[in-house]
């Protein structure tokens, strides 16, 4: 992990003039084991904007994955999606 943050942090310090580790541990990586797993962290992160208050809905919340699951699913389109899926195994 070290490799991978060490560009970031240090592009990441120049465009903010700031120095140390980047943003000094607060984000890190988890490896998402199971389906449990993947699914707590996709909640997380869809309802996020929600609990900043930026959004007051799922839907509301723009450039989300959320956003766009929610208006395809309301349009049918995304029952369509799963069974063509489905479909071709």
């Amino acid at each position: 992990m070290a490799r991978v943050k060490e560009p970031i942090a240090h592009l990441a310090n120049g465009e903010m003039g700031g120095s140390g580790r980047f943003r000094e541990q607060r984000f890190g990586c988890r490896e998402l084991v199971d389906e449990g797993g993947r699914l707590a962290c996709m909640v997380y992160v869809d309802l996020n904007q929600v609990k900043a208050g930026q959004a007051p809905h799922p839907e509301d919340s723009n450039y989300s994955a959320i956003q766009e699951r929610l208006v395809a699913w309301r349009k049918g389109e995304a029952l369509a999606g799963v069974e063509a899926l489905l479909g071709n195994r």
